[in-house]
């Protein structure tokens, strides 16, 4: 499996960068400016577990989201 094909948090039907979602999560984070900062990279919220993670994190309530592609790999036969 390359790692365009695994499973990431960024490619969950749970997960949320939308600023607007993360500023929901984290009250006070506006305060300091907006969620659309560099440092959060593409970064969000899930919501199966109710927290910030990162895009590339991935646990065992992954599921692809509707409309992600699932590359197949072609095994010699």
């Amino acid at each position: 499996m390359s790692p365009l094909d695994a499973p990431s948090c960024a490619r969950c039907r749970w997960f949320s960068p939308a600023a607007r979602d993360i500023e929901t999560q984290l009250p006070g984070l506006r305060s300091l400016s907006s969620a659309y900062a560099s440092v959060r990279s593409e970064d969000g919220v899930c919501s199966q577990h109710d927290r910030y993670v990162a895009a590339l994190s991935f646990c065992a309530a992954y599921q692809a989201r509707a409309g992600v592609l699932q590359r197949k790999t072609l095994l010699p036969q």
